[in-house]
């Protein structure tokens, strides 16, 4: 007997666009068909199809332009600045870093990596360690990790723009629609502080974030170290 699946009917369709927007079928910046065409292909209502929509709207998967239609969002470096990015200053402006230096490598997935990143242990990872500025001054420790089969030949992309999302996007396909950060306080060791200027145990503020694609899968494991003398992590909800 066939499981019965009790998901609301716009959330099987939801879920039903997911599928066909992480195969490609509607690359970033691709029109849909209208919500009548897509109600009658996938045979549910117009309204059952709407509401899947908007959902996928209000997650930023996808924009509706009045007139015209619903596009398949096209992330550009200021839209992943704005959603995903969320350091501000002591007037609470967003601060957005530069990249002062950057080293990509590629290595074998140690068991913490590939339990984030939910690849085999040993698989070919690419890692990247970035220092960024602000204002000229290193502030920041950046280290990246993803999976090498899945944006391939990233690590001869060197160097990388400064907002990472745009680029997987459109070099690899992955777009990242979410992601998870568990922010905690860590002291500077010695390498840290050399590169950062400031006294080894300087207090910083550590952001660890996994990045997920359109069907939920972990694209991207960063570990971000911060001088938080006067940067804030600053988050809105609601």
């Amino acid at each position: 007997m066939a499981k019965m699946n009790f998901q609301p009917l716009y959330a099987q369709v939801r879920s039903a666009l997911i599928a066909r927007l992480a195969a490609g079928e509607w690359p970033p910046g691709a029109m849909l068909p209208g919500d009548s065409m897509l109600a009658a292909e996938l045979a549910v209502s117009p309204g059952t199809v709407r509401k899947a929509v908007d959902s996928l709207v209000a997650d930023g998967v996808l924009r509706r332009h009045q007139g015209k239609g619903t596009f398949v969002t096209e992330q550009t470096p200021e839209l992943a600045n704005f959603h995903f990015f969320r350091l501000v200053d002591g007037a609470g402006e967003r601060v957005l870093p530069e990249t002062g230096s950057e080293v990509i490598v590629t290595v074998p997935a140690g068991a913490e990596t590939a339990r984030r990143l939910g690849v085999a242990e040993g698989e070919e990872t690419v890692l990247i360690n970035r220092v960024r500025a602000i204002a000229g001054r290193p502030a920041i420790l950046e280290t990246v990790e993803v999976a090498a089969a899945l944006m391939p030949g990233l690590e001869a992309e060197s160097p990388l723009p400064n907002a990472l999302y745009p680029h997987y996007q459109a070099r690899h396909g992955i777009s990242v629609i979410s992601t998870e950060d568990r922010l905690s306080a860590v002291a500077a060791d010695a390498a840290a502080a050399k590169t950062l200027g400031v006294p080894e145990g300087t207090p910083l503020l550590m952001v660890e974030r996994i990045a997920h694609d359109l069907t939920g899968r972990a694209v991207e494991w960063r570990r971000s170290r911060f001088l938080s003398d006067d940067l804030a992590y600053a988050v809105t909800l609601g």
